[in-house]
């Protein structure tokens, strides 16, 4: 589907509506002819889904939040820039911003304020069932923030800086990769004593990878590098399915009805019905 005349750059589905993020800092619905929702400055640099909550953040300092639907009155907040990352839960938005500070807006109670501080911009960032924040900054270490917004806990193991990071709903496992391309699985409860996934266990990876996105049933997992996706399951890392895309892809979300939407270079979204 066409979307958009610029990159996409970033997706997620919101109760069964795709929305995209482009370069260009527009958003749209594509669930059918886009319909554009909002416009940022700058690119949009996350789109989040928790609930009934959906959120973007726009790479020039505004965030923008529909708390109870699409269909509600949409709420912003303005927060120092540039803005590179966000998560979300319980009407909560986390957002990371270039000069390492995490922070924290509530939609209800009104302005963001800074949650926390790495010491490196904050490049992906991702939730625990218990309010701790995982935070992938730009060196090679992810910090671990307890609900303070203090740092408890370092996990080091990367190759490069990680460029995605990925809590299962309900699970107390980490996924996050590198563009080396580098997938570790973290135990965060066995002293992270199960998390080496290197190169070698990933045959045919080659080249930067740098998207990340999983099964939220914890199932499977898609990366994408270049024009390709590949489809990983979740206990073993058996390759499960190869998609190739005309283009770069430059945007990755998996669907709780197990599809996958790509967004691409050349400003189209392509949904997979089902990823694997």
């Amino acid at each position: 589907m066409a979307v958009s005349d610029a990159p996409l750059t970033a997706a997620c589905l919101h109760g069964g509506v795709p929305l995209v993020g482009d370069r260009d800092g527009r958003v749209f619905r594509a669930d059918g002819d886009p319909v554009e929702l909002a416009r940022h400055r700058g690119a949009v640099r996350a789109l989040v889904s928790a609930g009934p909550l959906v959120a973007s953040v726009g790479e020039g300092g505004v965030v923008r939040a529909w708390p109870r639907g699409l269909g509600e009155l949409r709420r912003q907040a303005v927060i120092p820039g540039p803005l590179i990352c966000g998560t979300a839960r319980d009407g909560v938005v986390f957002v990371g911003a270039a000069d390492g500070r995490i922070w924290w807006w509530d939609v209800d109670l009104g302005p963001a304020r800074c949650f926390g501080t790495v010491t490196a911009p904050a490049r992906a960032l991702a939730l625990l069932e218990d309010g701790r924040l995982l935070a992938a900054q730009g060196t090679l270490s992810i910090i671990e923030l307890d609900v303070q917004g203090h740092p408890v806990r370092t996990l080091d193991g990367h190759l490069y800086p990680p460029s995605g990071l990925h809590v299962p709903p309900g699970e107390r496992v980490l996924w996050s990769l590198d563009p080396s391309p580098l997938l570790i699985r973290w135990d965060l409860d066995e002293h992270l004593d199960q998390r080496v996934r290197s190169p070698d266990n990933l045959p045919g990876f080659e080249g930067p990878h740098r998207a990340l996105a999983v099964d939220p049933g914890g199932r499977w997992l898609a990366v994408a590098g270049g024009d390709t996706v590949r489809v990983l399951s979740a206990d073993a890392l058996r390759l499960l399915a190869t998609w190739q895309s005309p283009v770069e892809i430059t945007a990755l979300a998996a669907g709780a009805d197990g599809g996958l939407l790509v967004g691409g270079e050349d400003g189209r979204l392509r949904v997979l019905a089902q990823a694997a």
